[in-house]
């Protein structure tokens, strides 16, 4: 919804001019943030489900949907953030990340417990590796492993790609000033 409304207002791309201090408008403000928050995320789902996830499963096939959710939408962002619109991310971002990824680790403890399922017909865990009720021990292994080591890996990578895009400008800045 923000794109949409950044795009059809185009003066909200007018970016900051470094001689006059401009501010971002806030729905670019909205986005960036969303972005900093989705691209590091679709990475670690990416990585998490063709590692963990899928090779617990019992139905292999793989589908449309299955690349689609795991994989595709991951490279999709990082073409769209930046190539094409050339969105930062800055190392200083983690933080988003960590807090997102610990937040998430309560919810699952508290939908393990609150009997909530998961839409299948079998059990109710989220995840089969995320299982608290009957691996407390393996999961508490498995979520540390994920907030410490690989959310911080996936951020980096995440950043390293997102300097892809300084290669595509010749006023030795990230992005063009725009004033439309």
């Amino acid at each position: 919804i923000t794109a949409c409304i950044v795009t059809y207002r185009r003066k909200y791309l007018t970016q900051p001019n470094a001689n006059f201090h401009d501010e971002l408008s806030i729905p670019v403000k909205i986005m960036w943030f969303l972005y900093v928050w989705s691209v590091p995320n679709e990475l670690i789902i990416t990585l998490l489900f063709w590692a963990l996830d899928y090779p617990v499963r019992e139905d292999k096939s793989l589908r449309f949907d299955t690349f689609t959710n795991h994989g595709i939408i991951a490279l999709l962002l990082l073409i769209d953030g930046n190539l094409i619109a050339r969105i930062p991310l800055r190392i200083k971002d983690i933080v988003v990340m960590e807090i997102y990824s610990i937040l998430y680790l309560i919810w699952t403890v508290i939908h393990a417990f609150s009997g909530l399922g998961n839409g299948n017909k079998k059990g109710d865990t989220l995840y089969e590796v995320i299982d608290w009720k009957n691996k407390p021990i393996a999961t508490l292994i498995t979520s540390v492993l994920i907030v410490v080591v690989v959310v911080p890996i996936m951020f980096m990578l995440a950043w390293l790609l997102s300097l892809i895009g300084k290669g595509f400008t010749l006023a030795g800045g990230r992005r063009q000033l725009h004033a439309y």
